[in-house]
């Protein structure tokens, strides 16, 4: 029976081996057996992939190859000479912040990071499931580890980093919430009297209380007679046993000298976060509050770790709910929606892995899902509404936003979950977008990061998937459109036979047209790191040497070169491909120097990288026809009809046999050595003959061109 087989869209991407024979589904037509490095853009076609352009990070470079396998980014909004400018921080993990530099995306020049000068701002942080979030001119940090959180910002092309309390600043006591005022002899210690009121005091406590882990990172306040004190343990003895007293320094502005906590008009606080109770590990914003959630494990099996804590509105670093004593009894202050607040979703949830914010607060537990938000404005202590959502669970992976939803790690970091309102059921539900592709069912990959960016119009999610037993990383990529119903999942394999993988991936929002860009660090040789910027897809119709597609990995523009020698460090011993004054040139490998020669003597820009592969490979052939479902029959494709966009090199086969046949693009008109002009249209060419009962077709390039490819038709035969 002849048949006439077309895909004319591709977006359901590549799909798990679990799915392939899943026939009878609507997406089956739209699916593929293996999607490598090609985007599957909302339109339904599948785009090659352009290159990751390598960016020199001078002075920097051999902190980065030392921590190879620990290096971490954020993207950060700092001011340059009063002017918004985009930086990326690029850190080692469980390093001191003096081994981290900031990268200016607009001038692509490094800069190293000013730590605060106290102690507290140089602990080795553990950002392995760092969460952030950027307020204005600050970038907020928590982290796995639940490390003190710091704050980073970028004032003229210098970065500060300072954790949220610091031994040498006396403002800081606002950045944090309080426990509950131990009043009239609630709580235990029921007292604790301060030896003077200003300067270097003891704290005495009515019962053993302080620790040494409460040094230098722990705020008490005392209260009597309507006046208030706040001063900083800074030195306990007893080595971790509880202590009567401790030494304090006393910030803001007296202490009163009598035993607080017992008499009426009189009370005292510490706050909820220091390095004895824990810090927060997730962080977010969300309406007009910065929120923190979580806590590390350090106190009673991390007290108050389902916790969720809101500053005040409009201020990020406001945290304490109830500043000063208001009257003698302390159940009277500025109780409004706009102050601090705690938020208590309901236990059972297991640990707070996970804060994000689209139209609603997200919550993600190690066991469950909630929503919160305001009933009738912003949420807050006078308006807070909690809903469980499902009882899928989150990893403590930083989520992103897609669509106004929320897409973050299940709980076992295997597959992804997007949160979604369901107008039928009239509650948010958690949507699996991960079963369709090896996410979910290679278990020797767990999910990392993931991080969004725009690729030619569309939305493409990039999940960093991290080998459970080794440091190598695998790059998925996913095209969302739900208005369009794609969700297209393909391979991200960067170019080269030293065995490069992924380290971490960042999105950077757009520069200049709005588009975001995703930032990566591409490790080669298993030791030495390079900071990487993916471009996008070519889309001009035309193009010169000053426009050129770029699809080379670690490539690099040499513009007006002094000899015919060109210097590329980073490539040393490679082997690439480039191209002079965007004609291309052919191949040629790197020394062990870093050098390589061209072969013209007059040109005014050079352009280098490493070739990578890309793939289509749609589902085997299925159709119904009058004979009934062609699965299990034998099939011969004879021809095929390929409809390209901006193609230049691209070959045809079959990858079961092993067979693939270059197209022929070049017309003959066109001149030797002028440039090929890109082709947009159809190609009718010939399938190499044999027979097969999951006959597939593939498209591939091995070159540094585009090939991007808008259907398939095959015409063919099968067998009954």
């Amino acid at each position: 029976m002849k048949f006439n087989k077309v895909t004319n869209n591709f977006s359901a991407g590549q799909w798990s081996p679990r799915m392939l024979h899943n026939n009878e589904l609507e997406e089956y037509q739209r699916a593929c057996i293996s999607l490598q490095n090609m985007f599957v853009l909302k339109e339904g076609g599948a785009f090659a992939r352009a290159g990751f352009k390598y960016i020199d990070t001078g002075a920097f470079q051999a902190g980065m190859n030392a921590s190879a396998s620990y290096l971490r980014m954020f993207p950060i909004i700092g001011k340059n000479s009063g002017v918004r400018t985009l930086y990326i921080l690029v850190t080692t993990n469980n390093a001191p912040n003096t081994d981290w530099f900031i990268h200016n995306v607009s001038t692509g020049v490094n800069y190293a990071v000013s730590p605060n000068a106290s102690a507290t701002s140089n602990v080795a942080y553990d950002l392995d499931e760092a969460s952030y979030s950027q307020v204005g001119d600050q970038l907020f940090v928590a982290n796995k580890a639940g490390n003190m959180p710091f704050i980073a910002a970028v004032i003229d092309n210098v970065c500060y980093i300072q954790g949220i309390v610091e031994i040498n600043l006396s403002n800081q006591f606002f950045n944090v919430p309080y426990r509950n005022p131990n009043v009239l002899g609630y709580g235990n210690p029921q007292t604790i009297t301060s030896s003077a009121a200003t300067g270097v005091v003891t704290l005495t406590a009515s019962a053993a209380f302080f620790v040494t882990s409460m040094a230098n990172t722990t705020y008490i306040k005392l209260t009597s007679a309507g006046s208030t004190g706040v001063a900083l343990i800074t030195a306990v003895g007893g080595a971790g046993v509880p202590q009567l007293t401790c030494t304090a320094l006393v910030i803001y502005p007296n202490l009163p000298i009598v035993a607080c906590g017992t008499a009426a008009g009189t009370a005292w606080e510490i706050s909820a976060w220091n390095g004895y109770y824990g810090w927060p590990t997730k962080v977010t914003s969300f309406e007009q509050r910065l929120y923190w959630g979580g806590k590390s494990a350090t106190y009673s099996a991390g007290i108050d770790s389902h916790y969720v804590w809101g500053s005040r509105a409009g201020d990020p670093i406001d945290m304490m709910e109830i500043p000063f004593a208001q009257d003698p009894d302390f159940t009277t202050y500025a109780d409004d929606n706009s102050r601090p607040f705690t938020l208590v979703p309901a236990g059972g949830a297991g640990e707070l892995k996970m804060l994000a914010a689209t139209k609603v607060l997200t919550i993600g537990f190690s066991e469950r899902e909630m929503v919160a938000r305001g009933t009738t404005g912003m949420l807050g202590p006078n308006d807070i509404s909690i809903d469980s959502s499902s009882s899928f669970g989150a990893a403590g992976v930083h989520p992103v936003s897609i669509d106004n939803n929320t897409l973050y790690a299940q709980a076992g970091k295997r597959t992804l979950r997007q949160m979604i309102y369901s107008y039928e059921n009239e509650q948010y539900k958690s949507v699996d977008v991960g079963f369709i592709t090896d996410v979910s069912t290679n278990s020797d990959y767990i999910v990392k990061k993931i991080a969004k960016c725009d690729i030619g119009g569309t939305s493409v999610l990039f999940v960093l998937t991290h080998q459970t037993n080794g440091i190598t990383s695998k790059l998925l990529a996913v095209s969302m459109d739900e208005q369009n119903r794609v969700v297209a999942w393909c391979r991200v394999e960067p170019g080269g036979t030293d065995s490069p993988f992924v380290r971490d991936i960042v999105n950077i929002p757009g520069v200049s047209d709005n588009k975001s860009v995703l930032y990566a660090i591409i490790v080669r040789d298993g030791t030495t790191a390079h900071l990487q910027k993916l471009t996008d897809i070519y889309e001009r119709t035309t193009y010169s040497y000053s426009s050129m597609y770029y699809y080379m990995d670690s490539w690099v523009q040499v513009s007006s070169p002094a000899s015919t020698t060109i210097s590329v460090p980073h490539l040393a011993n490679k082997l690439i491909h480039y191209f002079c004054d965007g004609a291309y040139k052919g191949t040629a490998t790197v020394s062990g120097g870093g050098t390589f020669e061209v072969d013209v003597s007059t040109y005014r820009e050079v352009v280098c990288g490493i070739v990578y592969s890309k793939s289509l490979i749609p589902v085997p052939i299925r159709h119904v026809n009058q004979a009934g479902n062609s699965t299990g029959k034998n099939t011969k494709v004879s021809d095929l009809f390929i409809h390209f966009f901006n193609t230049l090199y691209a070959k045809y086969g079959d990858p079961e046999r092993g067979e693939h046949y270059e197209i022929e693009f070049r017309k003959t008109t066109v001149h030797g050595e002028d440039n090929i002009p890109l082709y947009t249209g159809s190609k009718l060419v010939k399938f190499p003959p044999g027979h097969s009962r999951d006959k597939q077709v593939e498209i591939r390039s091995d070159s540094p061109f585009p090939v991007n490819v808008l259907s398939i038709s095959a015409e063919g035969v099968t067998y009954d």
